[in-house]
This record gives C-alpha cells, sequence and structure tokens, in this order.
C-alpha cells in the first residue's frame, strides 16, 4: 500500500471535533464509510503532522462549523469536512478518484 502519486491507497488522517453535543456516532461512520475500501485507515493527527498525509478528514459531531478552527488542518490534498453521516460520500468520492487518477 502506498499514498504517493501512482499509489493505490491515499493516506488518510482524521482529526475529530471535541465531541461536546454529537448527534450521531462519529468513529462508527468514519469505519463505516472506509468499510468498501479494505486496506485504508483513517489515522488520528495532531496538526504538525497534517502534510504527512494525502488528504485530512474532519469529523464534526454537531453539525456546526464553528466549534474549532479546522482550516489549518490540510493535507496534501486538502480536507474533506464529514459533519453527519451522509457527508461519507464525500470520502467514497474522493478515494475512489483516486485510485482512478493516481
Amino acid at each position: 500500500m502506498t499514498s504517493d502519486a501512482g499509489g493505490a491507497y491515499p493516506r488518510i488522517g482524521v482529526k475529530y471535533c471535541g465531541g461536546c453535543n454529537p448527534f450521531y456516532e462519529r468513529g462508527a461512520a468514519v469505519i463505516k464509510a472506509l468499510a468498501g475500501f479494505p486496506g485504508i485507515a483513517a489515522h488520528p493527527i495532531g496538526e504538525e503532522d497534517c502534510a504527512t498525509f494525502d488528504v485530512i478528514l474532519v469529523v464534526l459531531g454537531c453539525g456546526q462549523s464553528e466549534c474549532f478552527d479546522y482550516s489549518p488542518l490540510q493535507g496534501k490534498h486538502g480536507q474533506i469536512v464529514f459533519s453527519c453521516p451522509e457527508d461519507s460520500e464525500k470520502l467514497i468520492h474522493f478515494i475512489d478518484n483516486w485510485r482512478i487518477n493516481w
């Protein structure tokens, strides 16, 4: 498994919000989104190591985008904001495009 250009799988970093008022099980939603992609995992990150990942998945539990400033959390190909279970489609789309284009 590699994440460089030409690699089969992207390297995904994940940053969860503080979880003060989640309306869904954030971790379970991420696991479900990745279930169709054996070999891909979302790795917990700190702000200092974002550049080592291809994309950062920012997971917000309450659907609000004001709880913390996640704008500095950028991977090599940006970030995906996941604020409800339906946002899993954004992650799936990114991975599918990765497999086609890189």
